[in-house]
């Protein structure tokens, strides 16, 4: 039997769980599709099972960093059913699980060896930063066609520099600019054409002014390197073969005149999408399953690195590292 989308399903008699080792009677919602003939379904729970889920499992969530809304089945381990809750009774049961996680994560971290503050960027200096640089002859230089543009540039930079390099306004390096500049920006960033080709000689500017402000050690290096470079940006961005999952969709949208900021079209572009890859499963698709699918981008992680430390935060902060292969997962036996 073919599934789709949206089908509520329940476990077969007897199906057992083995995070649990007991039969359980999940029900849920069909909410992700199979990418190959060895892929799984990803099954998101209903009300009732969301609240029959005991403080074991959601413990083994925290500890594993899995997602405790849904599950990954293979068919045959469930069968079409009835829906038994309602919307009100889902909303209901998500909230009352957020509660049950934030008490067990907090029990949890009592136990923990070490303590773990998530990181803030130093939002204060960049915009001290960048008020400057807007009173700047070198911001003055700029034509004011363009001008907003180059504005926008080191702001992006610095987010980008932070949530995906780790690395703190002010602190930035060649590296540092480079994989922001040709990697980064170019995989995660959905605007038009025109904000990456302004985008490096924008951020040359900001560092040219850095630089004769010694505000910063090396921004001289980083605005050459910017003003170098600056001819890529838009080549790359430009290239599909570069996109992330989440711009090729934004832009996939776009590209068949959807416009991705109204909700309603993106709705529309969303079950045109689906139906695109079902096709792709009657023709046998054999791609290989994400290893980290068991993730979302708010379940809480413990990663390790080459250097022994040890970081406990949301998987999207260290999502990039894991992919490439710079951390791990540190599971509790």
């Amino acid at each position: 039997m073919k599934f789709k989308i949206n089908d509520y399903v329940k476990v077969i008699e007897g199906f057992m769980p083995e995070e649990i080792g007991a039969p359980v009677n999940w029900h849920g919602k069909i909410t992700e599709l199979p990418s190959g003939p060895d892929d799984t379904y990803r099954i998101a729970f209903d009300s009732q099972t969301l609240d029959s889920l005991t403080d074991d499992y959601l413990q083994t969530c925290i500890e594993g960093g899995y997602d405790e809304y849904s599950y990954y089945l293979e068919e045959g381990d469930f069968e079409l059913a009835p829906r038994r809750d309602t919307d009100a009774l889902f909303q209901a049961a998500v909230q009352n699980i957020e509660r049950r996680m934030d008490e067990l994560d907090d029990d949890d971290d009592e136990d923990e060896e070490y303590e773990y503050d998530e990181p803030k960027m130093n939002q204060a200096l960049l915009d001290k930063w960048l008020d400057a640089f807007q009173q700047s002859p070198e911001f003055r230089q700029i034509p004011d066609k363009v001008r907003d543009l180059a504005a926008d540039a080191p702001d992006t930079f610095a987010r980008f520099a932070f949530d995906y390099e780790m690395v703190d306004v002010g602190k930035w390096t060649e590296t540092v600019l480079r994989a922001v500049c040709l990697e980064w920006i170019p995989k995660k960033m959905s605007a038009d054409a025109e904000f990456f080709e302004h985008f490096g000689n924008g951020l040359a500017a900001f560092f040219a002014f850095l630089d004769r402000e010694r505000l910063m050690k090396g921004a001289g290096a980083l605005a050459a390197t910017a003003a170098k470079i600056a001819p890529e940006i838009p080549k790359l961005a430009a290239n599909p073969q570069n996109w992330g999952m989440a711009k090729s969709f934004m832009m996939g949208a776009s590209a068949s005149g959807f416009n991705p900021s109204r909700p309603e079209e993106l709705d529309g572009y969303m079950a045109a999408y689906v139906a695109q890859q079902l096709l792709g499963l009657s023709h046998g698709s054999t791609s290989k399953p994400d290893p980290f699918r068991n993730y979302n981008g708010s379940s809480l992680v413990k990663v390790k690195y080459p250097d022994g430390s040890v970081v406990k935060c949301k998987f999207s902060k260290v999502e990039a590292d894991l992919r490439a292969g710079r951390c791990e997962v540190v599971k509790k036996k």
